[in-house]
């Protein structure tokens, strides 16, 4: 639930429209309906529901909350494990200790990667028609092998973190509050402004997060 503290009816529209989005993005995917989490629905909700799943939050030009649902995963390691073997089952090569260490270029395009077996031994060239830079904090590393590139784009780092707190303060929902750190001028789009938080009940506690922060 994200409470609002303006009743803009553009705003409300807007809020709306992203939730039919929202919504149909999800059908056909494997993710229960909204109605099926403690037997709400996706929507607006007023401001005396919101005061009453959350009694302790600033109620002073409380217009209205933005209710929707989203799932949550506890092992993080055994989901990426799954959207691997669900790949391959649609025909993916998986590949493990594989390093990627540079690219192939013709006419300032990527064909492929360079790669090296670093269990087994052996270099190799992978060709593809779209290849996908999905290599984290080691981006700009792989990124620095296309000599003689012209459109390459260099970004920033992030450090993501959360907190978590002994007590469970919001029950069966996650609450979103807007930060009131705000920062300007920096170079990374998620550390610009200020930006939402979420309290999000976990295992009988309370995490509160995502927080970014730039780092070189």
């Amino acid at each position: 639930v994200v409470p609002f503290y303006d009743s803009n009816f553009i705003l409300k529209t807007a809020l709306k429209a992203s939730l039919k989005l929202y919504e149909f993005l999800g059908k056909g995917l494997g993710v229960p309906e909204p109605d099926s989490y403690h037997g709400t629905q996706n929507g607006i909700i007023g401001a005396t529901e919101c005061e009453e799943a959350f009694p302790w939050i600033k109620k002073e030009n409380l217009a209205f909350g933005l209710r929707f649902t989203d799932c949550q995963m506890t092992d993080s390691e055994r989901f990426t494990l799954q959207v691997a073997a669900s790949a391959f089952s649609y025909g993916a090569t998986l590949a493990n200790y594989v390093q990627a260490t540079g690219l192939i270029l013709k006419n300032d395009r990527v064909l492929g990667v360079t790669a090296k077996d670093l269990a087994g031994g052996g270099d190799y060239e992978i060709r593809a028609g779209i290849t996908v830079n999905s290599s984290g904090p080691w981006l700009n590393g792989l990124l620095g092998h296309a000599k003689g590139a012209t459109h390459i784009r260099r970004t920033g780092n992030l450090r993501a973190f959360n907190l978590l707190l002994k007590r469970d303060l919001t029950g069966p929902y996650a609450l979103g509050l807007k930060s009131r750190i705000s920062e300007s001028g920096t170079r990374d789009l998620f550390s610009r402004g200020s930006r939402y938080l979420f309290i999000t009940p976990w295992n009988g506690r309370s995490l509160v997060g995502t927080q970014y922060l730039s780092v070189d």
